[in-house]
């Protein structure tokens, strides 16, 4: 759940009367979306990412067990909770849900009290669970995300352009001579000069989907979905126009008289299968080559 958005239901029961029924009890909560079968349900929750699942156990192709573990086994899925409708009182599926994943089990015919109690309850849940995540997942000094993060956002996308296809690239970015910045203005210009830098690197963002992180130390990163290795080293020089054009005067530089950056940048070939960390590992090898040539430049290579 992006905290900012409204959340979102995604009901997979292949009676309708079940979705139209609850979308005037719980439409005040969350935006409501509905399938009818367990492989539509699948795929619409890899489209719109909900924040909550509420899956019938028995479908007319698959049953709602195959359902849960299918979902589970989605890297960018697995988080979501799913909320289990049944019509058999069973033990034994009451287990088996719960074994498979689930975080709830309510047995139908739906009372309506009791469903919007426990949705309420799974989406504050869900919300403070993200909160909590997002924080561990922000650099305290720039506010923008950080390594962690970074590492989770590009397994994402890796496993996005395997299903949809597309275009990836990753750019790894390092503010040249910023020890002798340090040296020379003090570290508390040179935290000031870091989060000017994020903040423009942060505004060049254009594209849905792109996402800057503060790599480590003066390093930063953005995986840029939609950028091929055709426009990459656009991308890149864009990146560095944006840090030499904030003209933060920087005299311990024997490059350039402000503050600058060098960028290497690696894309997915396509048709070619994407490997997350060879195109770290080529991003860096490309940020070393631009800082070899001279730094303030961006080379761009093709995995």
């Amino acid at each position: 759940m992006d905290i900012a958005r409204e959340p979102r239901i995604l009901i997979i029961d292949d009676n309708p009367s079940v979705a139209m029924s609850l979308h005037p009890l719980l439409s005040d909560l969350a935006a409501i979306s509905a399938a009818n079968t367990g492989s539509s349900g699948i795929a619409l929750a890899g489209r719109l990412f909900p924040d909550l699942i509420l899956l019938d156990m028995q479908l007319p192709d698959m049953d709602g067990l195959a359902v849960c573990h299918h979902l589970k086994r989605d890297t960018q899925l697995a988080s979501v909770p799913i909320l289990f409708f049944t019509a058999g009182d069973s033990e034994d599926a009451e287990v088996s849900a719960l074994e498979a994943g689930a975080v709830d089990y309510i047995l139908k015919p739906l009372r309506p009290l009791i469903v919007r109690a426990r949705v309420s309850t799974q989406l504050a849940l869900r919300q403070k669970t993200l909160r909590l995540e997002e924080l561990a997942n922000i650099d305290g000094l720039t506010g923008d995300f950080n390594r962690r993060y970074f590492d989770k956002v590009l397994q994402d996308e890796v496993a996005r352009r395997a299903r949809m296809g597309g275009e990836l690239s990753v750019a790894i970015i390092d503010v040249d001579h910023f020890k002798a910045y340090n040296d020379h203005l003090g570290h508390q210009e040179g935290d000031t000069c870091l989060r000017s830098v994020a903040a423009a690197l942060r505004g060049a963002m254009r594209r849905p989907g792109e996402v800057l992180v503060r790599y480590g130390g003066e390093e930063f990163a953005v995986v840029a979905p939609g950028v091929g290795h055709r426009n990459a080293a656009a991308f890149g020089q864009w990146l560095r126009d944006a840090v030499t054009g904030l003209h933060i005067s920087h005299p311990a530089s024997s490059v350039c008289k402000v503050v600058s950056v060098s960028v290497g940048i690696a894309s997915c070939t396509r048709g070619v299968e994407c490997d997350g960390g060879r195109l770290v590992r080529l991003a860096d090898s490309a940020l070393y080559a631009a800082k070899q040539a001279g730094r303030n430049r961006c080379f761009a290579v093709e995995s």
